[in-house]
């Protein structure tokens, strides 16, 4: 009896060593893991009249160096869908590339670029993970086009921060008297308070996409401390709030950033599907109408509008909503499935 014991207990060891055995085999080994290493540089002319802040004056050179990183990034990001048979656009290229860009190392140096001017250089050494680029597969469609939204929203902002500086030092140079240099100096400030407040948006986008919401938060609200009319700031914060489904603080963010001159069809994607969720159909309808004036190719927005449509009871309308968004998209499932229970209802 007692070697049967053995016996049955040598047995279940045996098969618990196999499972974990097979268990090892299917899980991802670290080992297949890639790591790609990206090294690049950026640099910034800082004229000494207008009294620009050295410290900004690095950070727009890193900010450069950044974008050149970025882009090299997104070769091998590109390259790893490919290889998957995956297909992304440039956009979501960008966005992911930006995100699992891991900077290892950066230095600064300075070379005099005239008789009051400097020019900061800024070279740094980044690695992209194929870990962390998997983790972004699993980032659902919507998600993904919202942070590329905001992605653009955010570098259109920061080529016209970039173009105003330059202009900036041109006034500056042709000014007629201290008067006239003393005010552009004051607009150079908040130009400067503007770019800080961009690359702390920047910073929380990444840490949000990376799905630490809370500290992307902070991010936020630092940006509004220095440039509080930053509707960018309040349009991502509000993101931030709904993944911690607050959903309160997240319309509040949404209105602000209407109010601050933001009326983006991303803004009122996100209102609509607030409303939604206050049950105010109504009122999510004529943000999904806003949202779809500007944006015609999106099976999501279609299948949301139509399916208020339909707990509205506005049948005909919810129809053709939902053949619009399945015609975009024919495996779209909240526009096939609220088809077939409007059909269900009619027969």
């Amino acid at each position: 009896m007692k070697g049967c014991r053995r016996t049955e207990h040598g047995c279940r060891a045996a098969f618990l060593a196999l499972l974990l055995t097979l268990c090892a085999m299917l899980l991802p080994s670290p080992a297949l893991a890639e790591i790609k290493t990206v090294e690049s540089e950026g640099a910034y002319t800082m004229e000494g009249g207008l009294e620009e802040s050295p410290a900004i004056a690095k950070a727009r050179a890193r900010e450069n160096a950044l974008r050149n990183a970025s882009n090299q990034a997104g070769v091998f990001v590109e390259s790893i869908f490919m290889t998957r048979n995956s297909r992304l656009t440039r956009d979501e290229v960008h966005v992911i590339s930006s995100t699992v860009l891991d900077v290892r190392d950066e230095t600064f140096s300075t070379e005099a670029a005239g008789s009051q001017a400097i020019r900061y250089h800024c070279r740094l050494t980044a690695t992209v993970d194929t870990t962390a680029v998997t983790e972004q597969l699993q980032r659902s469609k919507e998600d993904l086009d919202a942070a590329v939204q905001r992605n653009k929203l955010l570098e259109e902002e920061n080529a016209k921060i970039a173009a105003e500086i330059e202009n900036l030092k041109q006034q500056f140079a042709q000014a007629a008297n201290d008067a006239e240099r003393a005010t552009i100096r004051a607009k150079a400030r908040l130009n400067e308070a503007s770019f800080s407040g961009n690359e702390l948006v920047r910073q929380g986008n990444i840490l949000r996409d990376r799905g630490a919401s809370r500290q992307a938060i902070e991010c936020y609200q630092q940006a509004l401390a220095l440039s509080s009319q930053s509707a960018i700031a309040y349009f991502s914060m509000g993101f931030a709030y709904q993944d911690l489904k607050d959903y309160e603080n997240a319309m509040r963010c949404y209105q602000q950033a209407l109010a601050l001159g933001l009326d983006y069809a991303g803004v009122h994607a996100q209102l609509g599907g607030l409303y939604w969720r206050q049950t105010d159909y109504t009122r999510a309808v004529a943000e999904y109408d806003r949202a779809i004036a500007e944006i015609h190719d999106n099976a999501s927005l279609y299948a949301m509008r139509g399916y208020c449509h339909e707990l509205l009871h506005n049948y005909g309308e919810a129809i053709a909503d939902y053949e619009d968004a399945l015609r975009l998209n024919p495996g779209q499932k909240l526009a096939r499935d609220g088809m077939e229970r409007i059909q269900w209802l009619m027969e």
